[in-house]
């Protein structure tokens, strides 16, 4: 859910809270003034920490990792430097099991989007790169070249152009396969 709308559920939540208090105070109903006060500060503390948080999702990970609960996240990764006349290519291979990845299939069921970016801009911030701003439609989808499946692009990334390769992984503890991140290629022009 995007914070935003999660700020404004609070705020409306936040109000009906203010309201009870008010009628509960023009009753006299002690219980209910001290259950209506202790409402309205919650929801309002909350609020204020939605109004200042970084996060533009809120989930579960987002959450944890933003109240410090979470593990600490290591990525084996390989970075390899190409350079040319007009290019400087960097690449960064993950070896199995890479980071996972969430993705959605499209309508037609042939190709595979990836929408949920958290996952990715972890591993971009882990590697010293900037963030992705929106998710990507597979490659394939767009050219319908088959030599584009399994590819993700951003032709807007700040630094050039970046492409994301995924695979199937399967982690060997618990024989599950699922869609991981390969590679990530990050062109620039020179």
């Amino acid at each position: 859910m995007p914070i935003t709308t999660a700020k404004i559920i609070v705020l409306i939540l936040f109000g009906l809270a203010f309201l009870a208090l008010v009628i509960s105070i023009f009753r006299r109903e002690t219980d209910n003034i001290i259950r209506s006060l202790i409402f309205s500060l919650v929801l309002g503390i909350l609020f204020y920490y939605f109004e200042t948080t970084k996060m533009e999702q809120l989930t579960i990970n987002n959450l944890k990792r933003e109240l410090g609960l979470a593990k600490p996240v290591y990525y084996n990764y390989i970075k390899e430097e190409s350079k040319d006349l007009y290019k400087l290519t960097v690449r960064y291979f993950f070896p199995e099991p890479g980071p996972r990845l969430n993705l959605t299939i499209d309508p037609s069921g042939r190709y595979l989007h990836l929408d949920d970016i958290d996952e990715v801009n972890q591993v971009l911030e882990y590697i010293g790169l900037k963030k992705v701003t929106h998710g990507a439609k597979e490659l394939a989808s767009i050219t319908g070249s088959q030599l584009d499946v399994n590819l993700y692009q951003w032709d807007d990334y700040p630094d050039g152009i970046l492409v994301i390769e995924r695979a199937i992984c399967r982690d060997k503890e618990t024989f599950n396969s699922y869609n991981c991140l390969q590679s990530i290629t990050l062109t620039r022009r020179r």
